[in-house]
């Protein structure tokens, strides 16, 4: 009901037989069409009713098709809460520990008895070749059972932790591909595409995918492999771009890491050559280096940081040539900061009359990128970084600083230098340039580089040159960086190679509490979300609250409180008679109790409901209606957290978080419907950002009795 869109499969693309035109009807009448050419269509419709017949026709060769058999339209099925949450298809020698990893982000129990993780290409199912995997038991069975919270693995008998071995070698494709989770009846539950740069897969877009090539490189004692992995167990924004990075390999278990915090690394404490044990990397973690010293990890000697007093520092660069990548090991943040200093040699590294278009590239970043860091262009010519996004193989999402040294026209020669703020957002082609360094002051030496993300709010700096402004569209993301170069003689290249990393988490980009718009219909001039548990004892007032219409199950914080007696409450007048009591300071004054129709009241308040506290209105005859104000608590489990995320991303991508009832629990900022601004209002939340505090794992009081 209300879909916008309808998908006809098996439409005509048969040799002098492809279909130029499909169009939908609802009942008879035609609510939509699209051009043919593909197996299979996405026609946009109008809303779809409740009930209809909805039938489709294709035209081929000026001919048009009678109706194929009819669909009714029904009620959307809740969503299923298992979602695809980290997988791994390609080794770097035999693909033989493979998997696909599923999670139940929901607090109930999921059959998935009989599912089937169906794997498709160019050619949309059952036309491609592409192994599917069956789930044992029969649909409805309770055979195979995912707990809440729990994690299912798909894969080879070598991978740790496996829940179902599906085969021994080569079990998903190393190319473009699509992973798709299919419930017993039919659904879709989740879609992962993955190395579009590759080229469009039948069953999604170019976009929302994963843009990067990938290859899971053995792990060592200090460099875990990595794989594709959700940033955080469960978060799904049906975007795969901003839902996942390369990050330390857990089938099995949780993908969330510690929260690593505020860093000062100067990278003193290793050995010389060792690895980085913060840190993972693709194919060489990011390792300790004396600067003045050729070593393994060190290919030619500069000047040590700080003026030749910096000691040691640290480096990401694979010694055998090509690309690399490495990751910090922390919690995935939407608000991270770094400062750093990285050493820039302008001078020539290139070999005179080569072949190979030598160029050298790294991204310092927030965010993630594909295993190689391949280059952002499709043919590998210089430049390489374009004004805004790529047309390569890169795969840098979030937000980095960009750097590129290319050869001028194989002469050994610079020929030129770019350093670049980019905006990569999901990664792919539409990333954003939001500031150039003037290429006059790249010059050999340590310069200072910082970036600042505060949820859409970002500053940095190279030296002097800085910007701030805003970057949307970014998910969750970690501290990364890449280099790759195509340089004849390794001896003279300079990957990136950085010293003194501080990582901290901002405050003080945003102001603590901007006003808000009076328009909020819900609570004006409230800076926060705050979610309302409401609670009656024995012989409590029945539970109204808010303006009317709006739920007793929503939100609070809005002046006034409706509440609505079973009878006339005695005595009169009220004003002087209802006393209010807080558990958490600072409890709010009543300033009036105004009658209302139907034995109801409205009491205005002087101020908010404290957060995270139980409110007691009592009345005259002892009567009363105790509220507890939990922000950020979005799915009411009495904890606010990345689940209470999850909730609101769910509600809005099946649409209920706009059903009647459901706006005062959604409405995270108070204005307008439910969207992605309601997503970043409640991620500001639980970071503390534009709010009186971080409710990240805050609890309510309990009311007393």
């Amino acid at each position: 009901t209300g879909a916008t869109t309808v998908t006809v499969s098996n439409v005509s693309t048969a040799v002098f037989a492809t279909a130029s035109l499909v169009e939908v009807f609802s009942d008879g009448s035609s609510i939509g069409s699209a051009p043919g050419g593909t197996a299979t269509v996405i026609v946009p419709v109008s809303p779809l009713v409740l009930g209809a017949v909805i039938t489709a026709k294709q035209t081929v060769n000026g001919a048009v098709s009678p109706a194929s058999g009819g669909i009714t339209v029904t009620s959307p099925a809740a969503p299923p809460t298992v979602v695809i949450n980290e997988f791994q298809y390609d080794d770097s020698g035999t693909d033989d520990r493979e998997f696909v990893e599923l999670y139940n982000f929901g607090s109930s129990p999921v059959d998935i008895s009989g599912w089937i993780l169906q794997a498709s290409d160019e050619l949309a199912p059952p036309a491609d070749n592409n192994p599917d995997y069956t789930i044992p038991g029969a649909p409805g069975s309770n055979t195979t059972v995912l707990a809440a919270g729990a994690f299912y693995v798909l894969g080879a008998a070598t991978v740790p932790n496996v829940n179902q071995i599906v085969g021994t070698t080569n079990l998903w494709e190393n190319d473009n591909e699509a992973l798709q989770l299919i419930t017993g009846s039919g659904q879709i539950a989740d879609t992962v595409v993955y190395e579009l740069n590759k080229g469009p897969v039948a069953i999604c877009p170019t976009e929302f995918g994963l843009w990067g090539n990938f290859t899971s490189v053995d792990g060592t004692g200090t460099r875990p492999a990595q794989s594709w992995s959700r940033w955080l167990d469960g978060f799904d924004t049906g975007d795969n771009g901003l839902d996942f990075g390369l990050l330390k390999l857990t089938p099995g278990t949780s993908n969330n890491q510690p929260d690593a915090g505020s860093a000062l690394d100067m990278f003193e404490g290793g050995a010389i050559d060792a690895d980085v044990p913060t840190f993972t990397g693709s194919f060489v973690n990011l390792r300790f280096i004396d600067p003045t010293v050729v070593s393994t990890a060190n290919p030619n000697v500069i000047v040590a940081s700080g003026g030749g007093t910096g000691g040691k520092a640290a480096i990401a660069w694979d010694n055998t040539g090509g690309g690399n990548m490495v990751a910090r090991i922390s919690e995935a943040r939407f608000s991270n900061a770094y400062s750093l200093d990285v050493y820039i040699s302008a001078d020539s590294s290139f070999v005179s009359s080569s072949t190979s278009g030598e160029h050298e590239a790294w991204s310092i970043g927030f965010g993630t990128t594909d295993t190689f860091y391949n280059d952002n262009n499709a043919d590998n010519s210089v430049p390489a970084i374009p004004d805004a996004g790529v047309t390569g193989a890169n795969g840098d999402t979030g937000l980095a600083w960009k750097y590129l040294k290319w050869e001028d026209a194989n002469t050994g020669n610079v020929g030129g230098q770019r350093l670049l703020l980019v905006n990569e957002n999901d990664g792919g082609a539409d990333g954003v340039t939001l500031f150039t360094v003037d290429p006059s002051h790249l010059t050999t030496g340590w310069h200072h580089l910082t970036l600042t993300r505060a949820q859409d709010n970002v500053s940095a700096a190279f030296d002097s040159d800085s910007f701030n402004g805003s970057a949307s569209g970014n998910g969750p993301s970690t501290f990364f960086i890449g280099y790759r170069e195509t340089i004849v003689n390794n001896a003279l290249t300079r990957p990136p190679t950085i010293d003194n990393l501080q990582i901290t988490v901002p405050t003080d980009i945003i102001a603590a509490n901007p006003p808000i718009a009076a328009a909020n219909p819900y609570e004006p001039g409230q800076p926060y979300r705050d979610v309302l548990q409401n609670r009656n004892t024995t012989n409590t007032v029945d539970q109204g609250i808010g303006a009317a219409g709006t739920p007793a199950a929503g939100a609070i914080q809005y002046s006034p409180i409706l509440v609505t007696y079973s009878a006339a409450p005695t005595p009169t007048p009220m004003l002087g008679n209802v006393t209010i009591a807080c558990t958490r300071p600072v409890c709010p004054t009543i300033s009036a109790v105004t009658p209302q129709a139907g034995n109801t009241f409205a009491i205005d308040l002087s101020g908010v409901i404290p957060p995270l506290g139980c409110t007691t209105i009592t009345f005259p005859d002892g009567k009363r209606v105790q509220y507890r104000s939990h922000p950020g608590n979005v799915n009411l489990d009495n904890a606010s957290n990345t689940q209470d995320l999850l909730a609101l991303v769910q509600a809005i991508n099946n649409g209920s978080a706009n059903q009647t009832g459901n706006l005062a629990r959604y409405n995270i900022d108070r204005t307008g419907g439910v969207n992605t601004q309601d997503l970043l209002r409640e991620v500001q939340l639980l970071n503390g950002v534009n709010t009186t505090q971080s409710f990240n794992g805050a609890t309510v009081d309990a009311c007393p009795p």
